[in-house]
């Protein structure tokens, strides 16, 4: 397997940094763990070779396990997830898959009279209950606390919204980590969809992204989310690669 990750993957993997990392129980290997929140903050990334893949595999098992968690990777389409696979067995389960896309920023800021965005440096409550809400997770500490970790990305990190703050419509993140400007979280609420919501955010994001420095946006989006890719498409995006994940079974 390829000594590095590829830029993008550690750009998406520090936006969205989980409540537990280890890189000391397998050299080589970041083990993260959210609490079981999310399948991004409880994967294992891949960022050397290891001497030992079947006893770093035992390791690694061994640590989600002691937190009651299964061990997963996030393979990247520029790896090889075979010696994984052959590693984990025959009841490994491959899911998942996630496009991820770029775009160069636009750096003229489009009109806002339909929809203006508001945007902050951290969640309000309005926007958090939406991001809890809207994402099907659960309302419950454990989630609350655990997404609050996963949003705490290092600044520059903006929220943005449409509608009331009290209860947003739309809301999206954006976490600039270098070049990249990371977009995640983009959710519309049911009945104000169509509204052209999505896009806007998506249209606000670039302008914020390029004072702060970054000169490329990133959103990763699962392959089966074929209206969310059209959208990214008519706007510019790009396909860079795929990851997907290794499920240990």
């Amino acid at each position: 397997m390829p000594t590095s990750e590829h830029p993008l993957d550690v750009s998406i993997a520090e936006a969205w940094p989980p409540i537990e990392t280890d890189t000391s129980t397998v050299p080589g290997w970041t083990l993260r763990a959210t609490a079981g929140v999310t399948r991004r903050g409880n994967t294992v990334r891949i960022s050397d070779v290891v001497d030992d893949p079947a006893a770093a595999v035992e390791r690694a098992r061994a640590w989600y396990a002691a937190r009651s968690l299964p061990l997963q990777f996030l393979v990247s389409d520029h790896r090889s997830a075979d010696i994984l696979a052959e590693l984990l067995g025959d009841d490994v389960v491959v899911c998942d898959e996630t496009v991820v896309m770029t775009a160069a920023i636009d750096h003229e800021r489009p009109p806002w009279d339909a929809h203006p965005i508001a945007v902050e440096d951290h969640p309000g409550p309005g926007w958090f209950d939406a991001f809890v809400e809207l994402g099907g997770r659960g309302n419950t500490p454990t989630t609350r606390s655990a997404l609050t970790a996963l949003l705490d990305a290092p600044a520059p990190n903006h929220f943005l919204h449409a509608g009331p703050a009290s209860r947003p419509d739309a809301i999206a993140q954006v976490v600039v980590v270098g070049p990249h400007a990371v977009v995640q979280c983009v959710a519309v609420r049911p009945e104000a969809r169509r509204r052209g919501l999505a896009r806007a955010l998506m249209q606000a994001a670039g302008p914020h992204a390029a004072a702060l420095g970054a000169s490329e946006l990133v959103i990763a989006v699962e392959a089966t989310n074929h209206g969310a890719r059209r959208l990214y498409e008519r706007l510019g995006y790009l396909e860079s690669h795929r990851y997907r994940y290794l499920v240990d079974g």
